[in-house]
């Protein structure tokens, strides 16, 4: 099997949801995680395939100068999307002795969630390319989510950009790693060259092998500007652009070129999405609503290929998938203000299956006196968890499924918290830790 290493980048404190990162990150127990910044996340348990490396901000400077010849003056990052970013295409040659072993390379964002990325890194997809990107061509590179293969003519491809330089230089951050941004030449440019002119082999996720997968979803919806209508879910990596696009090479699709750095605030461009399911079951990720019994328990046997609903989803379907972009939710009170208390520590490292909803975050649990119940974590209660029966969880993801996905921003605020379910109490988290 051909190895595959992950960089993870964060300095500044780890956010609420970490544990089910780092649970997620467990079940591809295949894969090596590369942790890298100046805090060490509290966990209850660190995964078996995730390793730490402490960088404070001035030796990574030092670090960056003399592996690449160019550097900021100095980095000012407290977590979230940062200038740290734009490095993440140089990291195999920055951190060259943390990625030796390793057939591939890649990073991931401390706001994504994975699925079984074995099953879309498949041994063919790995051998035929050299770049893998989890977006629908002609986006052929991701700030989110991208694979590499560990080679020194692929490892050094930002160099074939002109202005890797001025990216290096710059204490600002330039979207060098995104496919969208000011820069005429960033990494998707590059890659899509060097692709075209044949000199490596670079893979965009347009169909997969199965039409029940998709490789990177988000929780935005996207309007599109060519033919009408909206693209839910983030479909193929949230940059609004159908998994299926067709566009030759050389050439952006219409509703790529059209969405702009300043569009990301623009309500009537992408708006949030209200009614959105996300559920993970023991090591797979889902886009879609669970079912009528609810998270299953952790007693369970465990399934290659269960997913959680034989029901549609919102967008017609449920899909499995390799990662899930907490973008917008990461912004919102439930997510935002999550807290991580050591009782939710300890429940995201035994969780067989959780759920994402707007409202926040539920798994399966045993309630004691209540027999088998939903324990909810949400940030607008940060030192409190509450229990919910299955049925009333149950009922609310129905309601989701019929209300669909909303077509302008705030359509179903009201009704999505009118279908929020009957709560048997609430425990303070303060008092178990």
């Amino acid at each position: 099997m051909r190895s595959v290493c992950i960089a993870l980048l964060r300095w500044g404190g780890w956010p609420g949801w970490t544990p089910l990162l780092m649970r997620t990150i467990e079940l591809n127990p295949s894969i090596r995680y590369m942790l890298i910044g100046n805090q060490n996340p509290e966990l209850f348990r660190t995964p078996r395939n995730a390793e730490f490396h402490k960088f404070t901000l001035r030796r990574l400077v030092k670090r960056i100068r003399h592996v690449l010849g160019v550097g900021p003056g100095k980095l000012s990052v407290e977590g979230g999307a940062s200038k740290i970013a734009d490095f993440k295409p140089m990291l195999a040659e920055i951190f060259s002795e943390m990625f030796t072993g390793c057939d591939y390379w890649g990073y991931m964002q401390e706001d994504v969630l994975l699925g079984d990325l074995r099953s879309f890194l498949t041994e063919s997809l790995l051998n035929a390319h050299d770049v893998i990107s989890p977006l629908p061509a002609p986006l052929y590179h991701a700030g989110a989510f991208m694979i590499y293969r560990n080679a020194p003519h692929v490892n050094s491809l930002f160099r074939k950009s002109s202005e890797w330089e001025k990216v290096a230089r710059s204490q600002t951050y330039l979207v060098f790693d995104e496919w969208w941004g000011d820069l005429k030449d960033g990494m998707n440019g590059v890659v899509q060259r060097e692709s075209q002119a044949g000199r490596i082999r670079a893979y965009t996720a347009g169909a997969t092998r199965s039409s029940q997968q998709m490789w990177l979803a988000d929780d935005n919806i996207y309007a599109q500007q060519s033919g009408g209508g909206v693209s839910g879910g983030g479909v193929s990596g949230g940059a609004g652009v159908s998994g299926g696009a067709s566009a030759s090479v050389g050439e952006k699709t219409t509703e790529a070129r059209s969405f702009e750095r300043s569009d990301w605030n623009r309500t009537d461009r992408i708006w949030y999405h209200e009614t959105l399911v996300i559920s993970w079951s023991r090591g797979r990720l889902w886009r879609g609503t669970p079912s009528s019994s609810g998270p299953p328990s952790s007693s369970d046997p465990p399934s290659s290929s269960d997913p959680p609903s034989s029901s549609a989803d919102t967008e017609g379907g449920v899909h499995q998938l390799a990662a899930f972009h907490l973008r917008a939710s990461k912004t919102r009170d439930a997510f935002r203000g999550l807290s991580d208390s050591a009782h939710f520590r300890e429940l995201a490292s035994q969780a067989s299956r959780f759920v994402i909803t707007r409202h926040g975050v539920w798994f399966h649990t045993h309630g004691g006196g209540n027999g088998r119940t939903v324990t909810w974590y949400s940030g607008r209660f940060p030192d409190m968890h509450m229990l919910v029966r299955p049925s009333e969880f149950s009922r609310m993801t129905s309601r989701f499924a019929a209300l669909g996905a909303p077509s302008y921003s705030g359509q179903h605020f009201q009704e999505t918290f009118d279908a929020l379910p009957c709560l048997l109490n609430g425990v303070s988290d303060k008092i178990m830790d």
